[in-house]
């Protein structure tokens, strides 16, 4: 019988990256190749996004690629980003059915691979965590409209990002949205995600926003962060209201209110 074809997405992120110890950090991304003949890639979705100078990269990009066995091997190069040649820092081999073994994903749905030769300047190895979600889960969208009112600076480019909390520990970034110029009432229209990026806890993970204003040249400024809450409520009551937060304004932390409405599961 021939196997059908099974399409994995795949989300990623690394922690503790080698740290040359030059001014010049890493600049990493992740592509992926076919180790079996069976293991296509998709839509030439075969890297990620490459992160300036950053030892603990997230990256929003996905990868994508069909197999047929459990045991079809695909192999994620993590790379450095050169002006004249990439260079692969380290890889990793690992087989369809590991990418999807659930019982050793952690709160946020990903599964840590360390690398054989890679390590961070703490010593330990460098570890890339891979979110492998089905096709047919990935079909499962939350959908939600998202705006943004009162931004203290008029002249702002905001975008915000959505974070998953864990209880407190660490904030995940699993969405980032696109930039609106010069916009102090941002209206990013409808984003959807698929369920699964919301992690083992699924629409009842806890999240906050984040807003930034975009610059060019400098960092973005942090604008400001909401309080945790949950997908869930959002889908029970249709929409949700934050208040923005930023502890560094002095006289006031008030930064804005963003506003998620129409709830609904696709």
């Amino acid at each position: 019988a021939m196997n059908t074809p099974k399409i994995l997405h795949c989300f990623i992120y690394c922690k503790n990256l080698p740290d040359s110890g030059s001014s010049d950090k890493i600049d990493p991304y992740v592509k992926i190749s076919a180790e079996s003949p069976t293991v296509h890639i998709i839509d030439k979705k075969d890297k990620t996004e490459t992160i300036k100078n950053q030892l603990n990269p997230v990256f929003m990009n996905e990868v994508i690629f069909e197999f047929e066995k459990p045991t079809d091997v695909v192999k994620f190069k993590l790379q450095n980003s050169n002006f004249l040649k990439d260079d692969t820092v380290d890889a990793i081999a690992i087989t369809a059915i590991e990418l999807q073994n659930s019982n050793k994903s952690n709160y946020f749905g990903y599964n840590q691979h360390d690398f054989a030769n890679a390590v961070g300047k703490n010593g330990k190895p460098s570890s890339i965590f891979i979110q492998a979600i089905r096709h047919e889960d990935y079909q499962q969208k939350i959908e939600f409209d998202a705006l943004a009112e009162n931004l203290k600076d008029k002249k702002c480019d905001p975008y915000f990002q959505i974070c998953l909390s864990d209880g407190g520990f660490e904030f995940h970034k699993i969405f980032s949205s696109d930039t609106k110029k010069n916009d102090a009432s941002p209206d990013w229209g409808k984003i959807s995600l698929p369920v699964a990026r919301f992690g083992i806890e699924k629409e009842n993970a806890m999240f906050i926003l984040k807003a930034w204003d975009y610059n060019k040249s400098t960092d973005d400024e942090f604008v400001g962060s909401t309080r945790p809450n949950k997908i869930s409520n959002g889908l029970a009551e249709g929409h949700l209201e934050f208040q923005l937060y930023n502890q560094s304004n002095q006289d006031d932390e008030m930064a804005g209110q963003m506003i998620l409405r129409n709830f609904h599961l696709n």
